[in-house]
């Protein structure tokens, strides 16, 4: 036995192998097998949130892209320019379960990796060569046929300040937190404000203050 923490990278190896090339070669045999698919490896986790969420009211479902740098390794054949010709790689986006409770990470919950050949996807329909926020949508639709006991708040940084955006995801019902500028301006209660003003609004009235949970 082997103790690891919730927040691990990944599996620890076991004590009783003696090195970790034993339990690398087995992985690899099993993932090898054309009946073990992205989409069934998934789903375990997700049946982890659902037993971690019983009880919950609300779940953070966090959003973000990272870029695998590969650039200086010549084996692999299937990196992807990211953005300019010298970034070369992988594009990953990942969603996460955070508890709205006390901030921990429950578990991954999607995943899409962008590679020179299309997408490597734990989704039912993999997204095809689109910008980041559209694949946003597909996201949060697939999030909601996963029957999660708790109510899903869709957590984006300020890549997805658009209100283009933001209407389509308005559209259809989904609660979501993003990052924007508070200098925007948008219709609120029949007049043009900035967001930091209705900010200050909702504060001076205690409609919207910070709550400390513990």
């Amino acid at each position: 036995m082997k103790q690891s923490t919730s927040t691990a990278t990944g599996v620890a190896v076991p004590a009783d192998l003696q090195s970790s090339f034993a339990i690398t070669q087995a992985t690899w045999r099993f993932l090898d097998n054309d009946r073990v698919t992205l989409p069934k490896l998934i789903e375990p986790l997700r049946e982890f949130a659902r037993q971690q969420l019983t009880g919950d009211d609300y779940v953070l479902a966090v959003k973000d892209w990272s870029k695998l740098d590969y650039k200086k390794h010549k084996a692999k054949k299937d990196v992807v320019q990211v953005s300019h010709k010298e970034d070369i790689g992988y594009d990953l986006t990942a969603q996460l379960l955070v508890s709205a409770q006390n901030g921990q990470p429950i578990t991954p919950i999607q995943m899409h990796l962008k590679t020179a050949d299309g997408y490597l996807s734990t989704a039912q329909s993999p997204p095809e060569h689109i910008h980041h926020l559209e694949q946003v949508l597909p996201l949060m639709r697939e999030t909601h046929t996963m029957n999660l006991p708790a109510k899903i708040v869709h957590v984006i940084d300020r890549e997805a300040d658009s209100v283009f955006h933001l209407r389509a995801w308005h559209a259809e019902d989904f609660h979501y937190l993003v990052r924007g500028d508070g200098d925007r301006l948008v219709r609120w209660r029949g007049t043009t404000v900035q967001l930091l003003e209705i900010k200050a609004q909702l504060e001076s009235k205690w409609a919207l203050r910070k709550v400390v949970k513990f």
